[in-house]
C-alpha cells in the first residue's frame, strides 16, 4: 500500500509540473487542480500536513479561477476586418510560425475573403478567414492564438456566424491536430472535406 501512495504523490507532482507547460490558460488551471487532488491524497494518508493545506489551498484557487474564466467568456466579441488591414498583417506575421503548424498547406497567408476576428476584451484571441457564398463558408483559415486554445472561442465566433446568416463551413485540414479540432467542433467528414451546419 506504501508504494501506491508513493505513486499517487508522484503523479500529482507529474501533474502539476505537466501543468506548467500549458499555453491555454484552462488546460493549465485544469491539470494543476488535478495535480492537487492527487498531491491532496498523497498528503493526507502521509500525514504531511503542511503540503496538504498548500494542495487544498491551489485546489480551491485553480476551481475559483476555472469559474472566473468560464464567466470572462462573454467578454469575447467579434469584428470585421479587410484583408488589406495592417493590423491584421501585423497578428498574421507575428502568429505566422504557429499557423504554419496547423495550416502547413497555407504557403502564404490569403489576399481575399471575408476577415472576422474574436477578441477578449481588446486582445485578438482567434481569426477566420475563408470566401463567403450565400450562406457558406468557405474557411481558408481558421486560427486561435495559444492563451485561448480551449475552443471557446471557435463556440463563440460560430455562434455569432449563425447570427448573421451563416449556415455551413466548409473546411479542409491536413494536420492531425487540426481535423481532432475539427472533428470536436463538429465538422462531419465529406469527402477530402469537413463540413459543419450552424
Amino acid at each position: 500500500m506504501h508504494v501506491v501512495y508513493e505513486i499517487i504523490g508522484y503523479c500529482g507532482t507529474a501533474l502539476v509540473l505537466c501543468s506548467m507547460l500549458m499555453t491555454s490558460v484552462v488546460k493549465l488551471r485544469v491539470l494543476n487542480a488535478c495535480g492537487s487532488v492527487f498531491s491532496v491524497i498523497y498528503a493526507y494518508v502521509t500525514h504531511t500536513w503542511p503540503v496538504l493545506i498548500l494542495n487544498a489551498c491551489l485546489l480551491m484557487i485553480n476551481i475559483f479561477q476555472l469559474v472566473l474564466l468560464r464567466r470572462k467568456k462573454a467578454a469575447f466579441h467579434l469584428e470585421r476586418a479587410q484583408i488589406q488591414d495592417r493590423s491584421l498583417q501585423h497578428f498574421l506575421n507575428y502568429y505566422k510560425n504557429d499557423i504554419g503548424i496547423y495550416f502547413p498547406e497555407l504557403k502564404q497567408m490569403p489576399d481575399r475573403g471575408e476577415v472576422y476576428i474574436v477578441y477578449h476584451d481588446v486582445e485578438p484571441a482567434g481569426i477566420l478567414i475563408g470566401d463567403r457564398e450565400g450562406s457558406t463558408i468557405r474557411v481558408a483559415l481558421d486560427y486561435t492564438t495559444p492563451k485561448y486554445r480551449d475552443c471557446s472561442v471557435a463556440s463563440y465566433l460560430f455562434g455569432q456566424l449563425k447570427e448573421q446568416g451563416i449556415a455551413t463551413l466548409i473546411a479542409q485540414s491536413n494536420t492531425p491536430a487540426h481535423y481532432r479540432y475539427l472533428d470536436k467542433m463538429g465538422f462531419k467528414l465529406q469527402g477530402e472535406e469537413r463540413i459543419k451546419s450552424l
